[in-house]
């Protein structure tokens, strides 16, 4: 009689064969559980531990059902059934659900994106049955021994976590885990694990990159981008980075080309700095302007935007005529328009943006409509509508609404920028009307400042206000626009940094009507907030200060200003360093989980497959004497063809016990058994005798043999 029990290695089942009932609720329930943290996450209608262990539940209980055609369609149908009996609070739930998407988009974007009031209530209505479906499809692939539904979840989780649209990682890491364990118990093979550790490493570079701080690989990354795709070469302005600035490389490339049918002094904004870091002008934080999109929704419904506040103010107080400026982008930075600060229209500007630092071009060319004068009909535009406040009541409304966010968002100084502008202005700045500070500030940079075109301010990690305050003394407009922006604020005045291109009132003095503006033309200006009228330009540079700077000051001289305390500063560096590299160290670490995650699994796969191989060689020695011949005489010839070690004496009497146990007829003796478990160790000895130290970890840990 011929036997056919030979030893081999147990293969996991194929695509359409099932996992064990325990692997596969194992599997099913950390996919679940993945899928229902992510959603918990987006979605805060249950707390996360709540989610996750609903998750496992459901992906394991669904996951230890048994194969029926029916089943999964039934389960289906039983949770559309649901949908359909629950249609109000159901519907209702998706609508909150797709608010948690639209604020998403909002803090991402910067613009508006208008949700359904109310909170999070009725979102557990809709999360229960994309919850059940999402457990259902990880259950059942698990119990079949697929890997569909984490080949497709895994990815997307990886991008939702790189873009912020899911907060927590540790669904990503709870997926990573599943999907590793399912493709492990599926394969004995360590080609799978390690292409699948490879392709968790791709997963977490994206992480890994938007984890990095700010000054390192993805700020660089962001300002190439940035360079490449707007900025020509011949640009010379920073765009607001201040470290280890460069002297300025001012060169006669035509940049704008400006149309005027009242020819005048003109600030072209483009790049508007609003948060100060030390090293660099920023936007504000998107989570920031997210928190103010109501407040920019009803602004912009009523007509009031930033950028045109100026010249719709003078327009209004009947201070200045409007006159039509073209302006044609030759060379300069393609991501914004250049707008003049009296801009008088809104035509340019975006009603569902969150601020007003900057607005689209609309193409190389563009117009818009802006009021004829400077600062002194600002001024008096201000005065004007301060007469008339039942006149101008809505105006005022709307400015104090805007004025609010200014005040809150435009005041803050790093500690050493604050010890900076202290050392320069001293202590006793409080309660000073606005043309004091004014006066004050002037008058301080010109006596501590030298403007100097070639200064090359190599600040490192220090900060820039207070290296340029201490150290070098010197600089051109970046840096006085910088310093003034920050002595404002060290005063309580709101205050921003801007960059741009400029024509002087005496280059509109000369009779054309057409200017082409080059990088020479290229400036940095300081902006702080006129109540009532908005954002005005406060010129401190020397050689670029006009008679209108020096006494326009003095019409609102009478005028005291509310918020003259001293701003609050950010805690000290002492404090903030350790937190800021513990968040950081943690982002990496957030970064690493799928790795984490597949690298867990795979440690914990591989000592069940070892533990599972260990027992099945001592049950084979302990098996009846004839099925243990075959058995340790098929391990012992499979060992040797896959090492390739030479076999060892004992080879020829192992073949003829193998073949009496298979062929023959009468009972094996004990014995038999023994001698065969003898052969065994010695072709193991020999395998381990002939392989180099790697090849005994990996035929130990990543193949199993032995």
């Amino acid at each position: 009689m011929k036997r056919t029990n030979g030893f081999q290695l147990e293969r996991a089942p194929a695509g359409g064969q099932t996992l064990p009932p325990w692997a596969a609720a194992l599997c099913g329930g950390l996919c679940a559980a993945g899928a229902l943290t992510l959603l918990a996450g987006s979605f805060p209608v249950l707390p996360a531990w709540a989610a996750l262990l609903l998750g496992l539940l459901l992906g394991a209980g669904l996951a230890l059902l048994p194969q029926r055609a029916w089943l999964t369609p039934a389960l289906c149908g039983a949770a559309a059934l649901f949908c359909l009996c629950a249609h109000a609070p159901v519907t209702a739930g998706l609508r909150q659900l797709a608010d948690c998407v639209r604020r998403w988009l909002t803090a991402r974007t910067g613009y508006i994106y208008l949700t359904s009031s109310g909170g999070m209530r009725q979102g557990l209505w809709a999360f229960l049955p994309l919850g059940f479906l999402s457990a259902l499809a990880s259950g059942r692939c698990a119990r079949r021994g697929s890997v569909w539904f984490a080949a497709v979840s895994l990815p997307l989780a990886a991008v939702g976590c790189a873009i912020g649209l899911f907060p927590s990682c540790w669904g990503l890491l709870l997926l990573a885990g599943g999907m590793t364990a399912l493709l492990l118990f599926r394969t004995d093979r360590g080609r799978t694990a390690a292409l699948l550790l490879a392709g968790c490493l791709l997963l977490s570079a994206p992480l890994g990159l938007l984890s990095l701080p700010e000054s390192g690989a993805a700020a660089a990354l962001a300002s190439g981008l940035h360079a490449l795709r707007y900025d020509a070469a011949a640009n010379s302005m920073p765009e607001g980075d201040l470290h280890d600035l460069s002297a300025w490389e001012k060169n006669g490339t035509p940049a704008l080309r400006v149309t005027m049918e009242q020819p005048q002094r003109l600030y072209l904004r483009g790049f508007v700095g609003e948060v100060y870091t030390g090293r660099s002008w920023q936007p504000l934080d998107p989570q920031t302007l997210a928190d103010e999109a109501g407040r920019f929704y009803w602004l912009h419904e009523k007509g009031y935007y930033a950028q045109s506040a100026v010249g719709t103010a003078a327009v209004l107080a009947g201070q200045t005529q409007v006159q039509t400026v073209t302006v044609t982008n030759l060379s300069a930075c393609g991501a914004q328009a250049y707008l003049p600060t009296g801009l008088a229209d809104n035509a340019l500007l975006e009603p569902d943006r969150i601020g007003d630092r900057a607005a689209k071009a609309p193409g190389e060319t563009y117009s818009c409509s802006c009021a004829v004068g400077g600062l002194r009909d600002w001024y008096a535009a201000q005065q004007a509508l301060a007469d008339d406040p039942d006149g101008a009541a809505q105006w005022l409304t709307l400015d104090g609404g805007y004025r609010a966010f200014a005040e809150a968002q435009f005041l803050e100084l790093t500690p050493e920028a604050a010890g900076a502008a202290q050392a320069l202005l001293g202590s006793e700045m409080q309660g000073k009307t606005l043309p004091e500070i004014l006066q004050a500030i002037r008058q301080t940079l010109t006596e501590h400042f030298v403007y100097d075109e070639s200064v090359s301010t190599q600040n490192g990690t220090q900060d820039f206000f207070q290296y340029v305050q201490s150290v070098t003394a010197r600089g051109y407009s970046v840096h006085y626009a910088t310093a003034a922006v920050l002595m404002l604020r060290y005063c309580g005045v709101p205050a921003r940094y801007a960059e741009g291109y400029y024509l002087s009132g005496q280059d509109a003095a000369s009779g054309e009507q057409t200017f082409e503006l080059d990088e020479t033309h290229a400036h940095a200006w300081a902006e702080y907030y006129l109540t009532g009228v908005g954002w005005v330009p406060f010129e401190v540079t020397p050689g670029y200060v006009e008679a209108e700077d020096l006494g326009a000051g003095g019409e609102a001289g009478g005028k005291q200003y509310e918020n003259t305390q001293l701003p609050p500063v950010v805690e000290q560096p002492e404090q903030q360093a350790p937190q800021e590299e513990t968040q950081r160290s943690f982002r990496w670490w957030l970064a690493a989980i799928p790795l984490a995650a597949a690298l867990l699994a795979l440690v914990l796969c591989q000592l069940w497959r070892r533990r599972r191989l260990h027992r099945r060689i001592a049950a084979m020695a302990a098996d009846e004497p004839r099925e243990a011949v075959t058995q340790l005489y098929g391990y012992a010839v499979f060992l040797l063809a896959r090492t390739g070690a030479a076999p060892s004496a004992g080879l020829e009497q192992a073949r003829q016990d193998n073949a009496e146990a298979m062929f023959s007829g009468h009972d094996i003796p004990a014995e038999k058994a023994a001698a065969m478990q003898h052969f065994v160790q010695e072709t193991l000895q020999a395998c381990r005798a002939e392989r180099n130290l790697f090849q005994r970890f990996a035929d130990r840990w990543v193949h199993i043999w032995y």
